[in-house]
């Protein structure tokens, strides 16, 4: 039987901002000399590094229906859990959290839920919502990543979370603000409907006439592509706006651009954006829920913020960032401050005290 200080389990099923934080933060808490354990569900895919000092555990589900996959999933946990011992359980998915509470008793450990979104999505509704109600209160601890998402619960949860934002794992001196921008305003993601990549296409469409030369790229692949490009095509924008796959050397490919958007309709923490930020790249986002955009950005300070999402307030952000590109250097250089306050250090210093204090190390 290994014995474990934290177990982390979640679902790494690629480039996703959650799956990154959990590896990033297992990591860190290996070389804080925890002992540590990953845990994965249904599939593991990721382009992170993972310590090798890390002990990865892979549960693969096979039900097809979704009770047959979270019946599987409790048994297979049930089974790990016995044949491994840890202390606390640190879930980032939460059908994870629920299981692990169900197994707590039984098995000695204390449970954690790390939640990565925006609480008041429709993924609660239902069942969820009920589930959420009946079990949150007998967990021992939350970790939320804004403010806003730890507001929307009642303060019994509330006095027994923290807030630990993301780190931005890029240095202040990594990337040199660019002296030389290319005239193309960049987006980042999965094209899912959350990311609402068609509001940065229709604003981008309004604009493009009075600046030619600019290009719209978005980096990502996802279930609309297809409807996404029809749009483009739509608006006859194929020559103005381009999908491009998802790279690894995403940072350096966007390093020099004149305007990185956030358009999403809701983001935890949005990683993508503070890494634009610490890029030194003007940064424009939606004020998208639970927060976390507006708490990493002071509109017209450090970066935009948009009141709507309305496609027309967009363009008009977007109109005067394109014409006023000196002013925006300044507001870029306050945006690259994010790297000395959210550097990995300062977060990951954060999760060690709190892991530290919960196991009264």
């Amino acid at each position: 039987m290994n014995n474990y200080d934290v177990m982390f389990l979640g679902h790494l099923h690629g480039f996703g901002g959650a799956e990154k934080s959990m590896i990033k933060v297992a990591n860190a808490m290996c070389e804080r000399r925890f002992k540590v354990a990953l845990v994965t569900f249904d599939e593991y895919k990721t382009p992170f590094e993972i310590d090798k000092r890390i002990d990865v555990y892979f549960i693969k589900i096979e039900a097809r229906n979704s009770i047959g996959r979270m019946i599987e999933r409790y048994r297979k946990a049930k089974i790990l859990l016995k044949e491994n011992k840890t202390k606390m359980a640190i879930s980032f998915w939460f059908q994870l959290a629920v299981i692990c509470q169900l197994l707590t008793s039984k098995y000695k450990f204390k449970n954690y839920f790390s939640e990565r979104g925006d609480p008041s999505d429709a993924e609660y509704k239902g069942i969820y919502s009920v589930m959420r109600k009946y079990f949150f209160p007998k967990m021992d601890g939350f970790i939320f990543q804004t403010r806003g998402a730890q507001s929307y619960f009642p303060e019994n949860i509330q006095r027994k979370s923290i807030v630990i934002p993301n780190p931005v794992y890029v240095k202040y001196n990594d990337y040199p603000i660019s002296q030389n921008r290319n005239r193309i305003v960049v987006g980042v993601g999965r094209l899912h409907p959350q990311k609402h990549f068609d509001l940065l296409i229709r604003a981008f469409a309004l604009v493009a006439p009075k600046f030619p030369e600019v290009k719209l790229m978005i980096y990502g692949t996802g279930d609309l592509k297809k409807e996404l490009s029809e749009l483009i095509t739509n608006l006859d924008m194929n020559e103005h706006i381009f999908l491009h796959e998802p790279i690894k050397q995403i940072l350096e490919a966007i390093k020099d651009s004149s305007v990185f958007v956030l358009s999403s309709l809701y983001e935890g923490m949005p990683n993508v954006l503070m890494e634009a930020m610490a890029l030194g790249i003007p940064c424009l986002s939606t004020n998208c829920s639970p927060g976390g955009a507006a708490e990493l950005i002071n509109d017209g300070e450090n970066g935009f913020l948009l009141k709507t999402f309305d496609a027309e307030e967009m363009a008009e952000k977007l109109e005067y960032m394109l014409s006023h590109p000196k002013e925006l250097e300044s507001i870029a250089l306050r945006g690259k401050e994010i790297c000395r306050t959210h550097s990995e250090k300062v977060v990951m210093d954060m999760w060690e005290n709190y892991i530290r204090k919960e196991l009264s190390l």
